[in-house]
């Protein structure tokens, strides 16, 4: 299996002979182990480095004699290894330059770029090499750079929300959170509404010995005057009659003249 992995490097050297280093994803091992031997074999000068992802650094802590503390998970599920293979480890240790460490996030913007530059789709550990040249530039600057994209099995679900996150790191994507109160409130434009008066009482009374008809208590109604004094029982009778609790008839109560106002 190592060697037949190996061919992806002669492959590669094949294609572009300029080609200074190769950058190859870290699972088990067997590929960066192939690709080392057939590389170093065509080209010696070559260098190659590893990439894993830093919820499962196997191979990383493996070659520093360090035990490996692995997460539940990681979207590169293709080099999600606890423990490197016994037979890979010693070869990793003589050919390669080492193994690069590269975050989730470095891992989802690598894979969003593949898409949306190259319109290539590469599941979390094929994009594991473009995501270490982008978080170790300085060790890549002005140097002829081979990646590997080792695979695009990704589920869609899973790609819709790395493009999502994707844009909203980029600036491109913003959600807004806005509260209203929902509470009935008169519009500000509307004037306010104006109390409704309430009813009042209202009593027609005669005086003498000038008989005349008031209303009572609001100065501003009118009252019915009668016409004449001989009449003054009589209109005091048809006053009560007409009196209501809105005011006079607006005339007089036995000639049915205009009312006087009172003030």
């Amino acid at each position: 299996m190592i060697s037949g992995q190996g061919t992806v490097a002669l492959e590669m050297l094949a294609r572009e002979p300029a080609l200074e280093v190769l950058v190859v994803p870290v699972g088990g091992g067997g590929l960066i182990a192939g690709m080392a031997v057939a590389a170093k074999a065509a080209k010696p000068g070559i260098e190659l480095y590893g990439v894993e992802t830093e919820n499962f650094p196997s191979m990383y802590c493996a070659l520093r004699g360090e035990t490996a503390r692995c997460a539940a998970n990681t979207i590169a599920e293709g080099i999600a290894v606890r423990e490197p293979g016994a037979l890979t480890l010693p070869i990793v240790r003589e050919l390669t330059r080492g193994v690069l460490l590269v975050g989730e996030g470095e891992i989802e913007h690598a894979i969003v770029l593949l898409l949306e530059i190259e319109k290539t789709v590469a599941e979390g550990a094929g994009a594991a090499g473009l995501a270490a040249l982008l978080a170790h530039p300085e060790r890549f600057r002005g140097r002829r750079v081979g990646i590997v994209l080792s695979g695009g099995n990704i589920d869609p679900l899973m790609l819709s929300v790395i493009i999502e996150r994707g844009m909203v790191r980029a600036g491109r994507l913003a959600r807004l959170t806005i509260e209203l109160r929902d509470l009935p409130e008169r519009s500000p434009r509307s004037p306010p509404a104006s109390p409704r008066p309430t009813p009042t009482s209202r009593k027609c009374t005669i005086s003498a010995p000038s008989p005349t008809c008031r209303c009572r208590p609001p100065k501003s109604i009118s009252c019915c005057r009668p016409a004449a004094a001989s009449t003054s029982r009589r209109s005091s009778a048809r006053c009560a009659r007409q009196a209501s609790p809105r005011g006079c008839t607006g005339h007089d109560c036995a000639a049915r003249q205009p009312c006087f106002l009172h003030g």
